[in-house]
């Protein structure tokens, strides 16, 4: 191997490589990078064959010149590595499926590039071995295929390439994949199904906020669709009724046929009228009714942030084309919570 002026690595084909595949040959060479990731950069034309692009299964013979361009890690040059006790559900070469836990943002939020993340742990976990494909304008997001909110809990997918990453999108984008959560609403839920739909965009007076529009609102104001303004979403969710504890609380699974920031909190506070008990963005703090004892309405009173959980993840495998599913637990604080109100249930199952 050598390395040109420009510091892309040069390699040299000698007889070991005559008519092996150019990817399987690079992988022999440089054990530090996986398969996965030297076909990425081959279908990203980083590495070229004789100055010219190829294909992951090209034949080399022996004197052919293999030149890995340069790689910008510019997302990844912005974070540091940091050692996490990671919940990993599963994991192969091609990506891996986290059980986050409360108080950890998925990514650095704009203007807190030195916040410590999941990106952080994910990246030292895989030595930085993950996605480039990135749309956000501060680069800061590799191998991240989509996201929980900070203080939500349960399943995310995290890609270590780009053709698995897009692959992943897509199937998000098409809803060929799954993604079904559980939450704790404050209000009695009558019906056993709702369809929320509306359109979602950002507070102009709380940009921490999401707003929720209905088709007829932006309708009445814009005339037709096709003038609704980008900054408007179209959010879909279908909530469920589990089971309901003292005529007040009511526990729900939400499966999201969109995935837009926010949406499940949006659409339970402000279609359905009862926001995710705990939430400091969109519920109300309310009396609760005598037949909670003190020491439940303080429990109930004390807790910090909203009970949802992403409980469910399903989705093809983008290389070997195999249905996944998986699912985990409550977490403690969540678990603690329905344990208390058990006594209190009424119907369902929960």
């Amino acid at each position: 191997m050598l390395n040109d002026q420009n510091k892309s690595k040069i390699f040299i084909v000698d007889f070991s490589g005559n008519e092996k595949r150019v990817d399987l040959w690079l992988k022999e060479k440089l054990q530090e990078i996986s398969r996965s990731k030297i076909q990425d950069l081959i279908e990203s034309k980083m590495i070229l064959l004789n100055n010219k692009p190829c294909q992951t299964s090209t034949r080399l013979s022996p004197g052919d010149v293999i030149a890995i361009k340069k790689i910008s890690h510019k997302n990844q040059d912005m974070l540091s590595p940091v050692k996490m006790n990671l919940d990993i559900i599963f994991e192969d070469e091609h990506l891996l499926v986290i059980n986050k836990a409360a108080g950890l943002s998925v990514h650095p939020g704009a203007g807190k590039a030195s916040e410590t993340t999941l990106v952080n742990g994910i990246i030292y976990h895989t030595q930085g071995q993950l996605s480039t494909v990135n749309k956000s304008e501060n680069g800061n997001r590799p191998g991240i295929v989509h996201r929980l909110d900070k203080d939500t809990t349960g399943l995310i997918v995290c890609a270590k390439s780009n053709k698995v990453h897009e692959n992943l999108a897509k199937q998000f984008r098409l809803k060929t994949s799954q993604r079904e959560y559980i939450a704790l609403i404050d209000g009695e839920m009558k019906m056993k199904t709702q369809n929320c739909e509306s359109y979602l965009s950002r507070d102009p007076n709380n940009r921490l906020r999401y707003t929720s529009f209905s088709n007829q609102e932006l309708l009445c104001k814009y005339k037709e669709k096709q003038a609704f303004p980008k900054k408007y979403r179209l959010a879909k969710t279908k909530i469920e009724k589990v089971c309901i504890y003292a005529g007040r609380f009511t526990l729900i699974k939400a499966t999201l046929e969109t995935g837009r920031t926010h949406q499940i909190r949006v659409h339970t506070a402000k279609i359905m009228g009862f926001p995710i008990l705990g939430d400091p963005l969109y519920s109300v703090k309310k009396t609760l009714p005598k037949i909670f004892n003190k020491d439940l309405a303080m429990k109930i009173k004390r807790i910090n942030r909203q009970l949802l959980h992403a409980q469910k993840l399903s989705f093809y495998h983008p290389i070997k084309q195999e249905l996944l599913t998986f699912t985990c637990p409550l977490p403690k604080d969540f678990k603690s919570i329905l344990d208390i109100l058990e006594p209190l249930k009424q119907g369902g199952k929960c």
